[in-house]
């Protein structure tokens, strides 16, 4: 990846881990109900922007700064947006406020960072487009998000379940990691 894609992954996935960590807020600072009807007008407001992007300036304009050009050619732009706020809201819906919180935190730094990191530095492929440089920055960014909801063995046991299924899951990780970290934070 260089030039101008990488810029753009790079300026998507700044966006990806301000969304993520202000949604994990969100969630921690309000009532659950109010949280999960926030996320259910988002993805609504998403859902009707996919189809409504190309004729209103500043959703173009989000897609074409923001968005994977693959995503838009295939007909499905927001994709990534839309994935988090059903993975971020299926967390709250099943856990917790708190064990929701952590997996939405490990899915906007870990995802972001191992991304960044493996785009930019990632020198050895270990699956499919996956880095060991990439999956080692998600595991140290999950570890760290962990870190703030619960003690340090148990984020590191938790931060090793995540980095599996981020690697080698088929499920879009915006839609599996939230929740699967609520629940691992909730059962070991």
């Amino acid at each position: 990846m260089k030039g101008l894609a990488l810029l753009l992954e790079t300026k998507r996935q700044l966006f990806h881990l301000a969304i993520g960590t202000a949604i994990a807020a969100l969630v921690v600072l309000l009532p659950k109900n109010l949280s999960l009807s926030i996320l259910f007008i988002f993805t609504i407001l998403i859902y009707l922007m996919r189809h409504s992007y190309k004729t209103i300036y500043p959703l173009k304009w989000l897609v074409e700064t923001f968005d994977r050009p693959q995503d838009e050619k295939t007909g499905n732009p927001f994709k990534g947006a839309l994935h988090l706020v059903i993975g971020t809201a299926a967390a709250l819906m099943l856990f917790p406020p708190l064990p929701a919180a952590a997996g939405i935190l490990v899915l906007a730094w870990g995802d972001s960072l191992a991304t960044l990191i493996g785009r930019h530095h990632g020198k050895k492929k270990i699956y499919r487009s996956k880095t060991a440089e990439g999956t080692l920055a998600f595991f140290i960014s999950a570890l760290l998000a962990l870190t703030i909801f619960t003690s340090v063995h148990q984020a590191f046991t938790i931060a090793i379940l995540a980095t599996i299924i981020e690697l080698y899951s088929p499920i879009d990780d915006n839609l599996i990691i939230p929740a699967a970290t609520a629940f691992f934070l909730t059962t070991i």
